[in-house]
């Protein structure tokens, strides 16, 4: 998962190795309402999407972006060129406010529990598609009445979405 984190934060997928491509949503409003470019939905050239989404909350003692951030490094301690690039994508990523994201804590007990996986090409969006003339669209789809993909699924795929397949979900 960490060799296939985007380079640079304005890709329009989060992951990606091959053909498969992972999209991670946010919500800290405990509703799957989440905001995408048609572009991060629209799979090419036999590629395909799954879009990852997850409750987070502040939480006073919760876990803090720092301790995230340095478990996360220690799993690839061993990886130094692979270290580089993490870091690197997440210092651009949280751009100048890095040193103020790292005491913000969150419940991460609600972020793990409420993942929940869904396939790109049932996302609800406009048509595609666009006019020739219309480009760069976006818009809030709510995934809320949508079924997950099970982990099976995820599996079989391999690859990916078969690592997104072994972390706990729903909620």
């Amino acid at each position: 998962m960490a060799a296939a984190w985007h380079r640079d934060p304005t890709e329009h997928f989060d992951f990606s190795a091959g053909p498969q491509r992972i999209e991670v949503k946010s919500s800290a409003t405990r509703k799957r309402e989440h905001f995408f470019s048609l572009d991060q939905l629209t799979a090419i050239g036999g590629s395909q999407i799954v879009v990852a989404s997850f409750f987070v909350e502040r939480l006073g003692g919760g876990l803090s972006l720092q301790k995230l951030f340095d478990d996360t490094r220690l799993l690839r301690s061993d990886e130094p060129q692979l270290m580089g690039r993490l870091d690197g994508v997440f210092y651009k990523s949280l751009g100048s406010a890095w040193a103020d994201a790292m005491d913000e804590c969150f419940d991460w007990e609600l972020a793990t529990e409420s993942l929940s996986l869904y396939r790109g090409e049932s996302v609800p969006r406009p048509e595609n598609p666009a006019p020739q003339s219309v480009r760069d669209i976006r818009f809030c789809s709510d995934l809320g009445s949508m079924a997950p993909l099970d982990n099976s699924e995820l599996q079989a795929a391999g690859g990916l979405f078969a690592m997104l397949g072994l972390q706990p979900q729903r909620r």
